[in-house]
């Protein structure tokens, strides 16, 4: 819904490049994890093999809990810091079943690169604010739920889900950028903060959010009667413009934290 919107005012031969990427990187992602696989079989002696393969291959998800396992005791992978085996095995299951849930899965791609270009983990001095980044993906992935922009898939949690929009967000910003409108629409929506802000200036002004809302509502109205967006079954014109809000208040606890006046 919102990639629609940012694709429609580029150039249609940009956004098919940008969809041809987008799926290339997905496939990427996938033919990576069946390698990682293959080559962890690969190097299991075969009679460990048989019991594993009595263990591992009842459902999907003993499946990938078997490969997170077998990942970490072959030191291909290490947990994360204040997680367990079990809770690694279980964001393993979070990852995999995303994977297979298109609608969310392209709401991370497009909202991480957003994110990535113009979320930076930076402050107004440059100086390094992972925190600040942190939080404002937290919250528009937060936002995206509570909006019915998606649901979560049986077995994921907000939790995991935010793990790992961070997580992509940080190998987004590596690769420098998925070309996905990266962070135009972020701000655009930043535009209506800025000229909403009182002449104190700087991220200390005070936002007059009554005239936000009235902007953001104007804009989506706007996209809507001239055919630029469409929505998604399932999801109304309040949904599409209460989080355009959310997103913008996260967009200004950004700011605030970061001491920028604008993105």
């Amino acid at each position: 819904m919102m990639r629609s919107k940012c694709a429609k005012v580029k150039d249609p031969a940009v956004h098919r490049g940008a969809i041809y990427r987008g799926n290339k990187l997905i496939k990427s992602m996938k033919a990576a994890l069946i390698l990682g696989m293959l080559t962890l079989v690969a190097g299991i002696p075969a009679s460990a093999q048989f019991q594993s393969q009595l263990q591992c291959t009842g459902s999907q998800n003993a499946a990938v809990q078997c490969f997170v396992s077998n990942a970490v005791s072959t030191r291909l992978t290490s947990i994360p810091s204040g997680m367990t085996l079990a809770q690694y095995q279980a964001y393993g299951v979070a990852i995999s079943k995303t994977f297979q849930t298109p609608t969310l899965l392209v709401f991370l791609i497009g909202m991480t690169s957003a994110a990535a270009d113009a979320l930076p983990p930076t402050n107004a001095q440059g100086n390094a604010d992972q925190s600040a980044q942190n939080n404002a993906v937290n919250a528009v992935v937060a936002a995206g739920l509570k909006d019915a922009l998606f649901t979560l898939p049986s077995g994921v949690s907000l939790t995991q889900l935010q793990q790992m929009a961070r997580e992509m967000t940080g190998q987004v910003a590596q690769n420098s950028g998925l070309v996905i409108s990266p962070g135009a629409l972020l701000r655009t929506l930043d535009s209506y903060i800025v000229s909403s802000t009182s002449a104190s200036s700087g991220a200390t002004g005070t936002v007059n959010w009554l005239e936000v809302t009235n902007g953001l509502s104007t804009l989506v109205n706007n996209l809507m009667s001239t055919g630029l967006m469409k929505l998604p079954t399932g999801i109304s014109l309040g949904d599409v413009k209460q989080f355009a809000l959310d997103v913008c208040t996260a967009i200004e606890q950004y700011k605030q934290a970061t001491q920028k006046a604008h993105l």
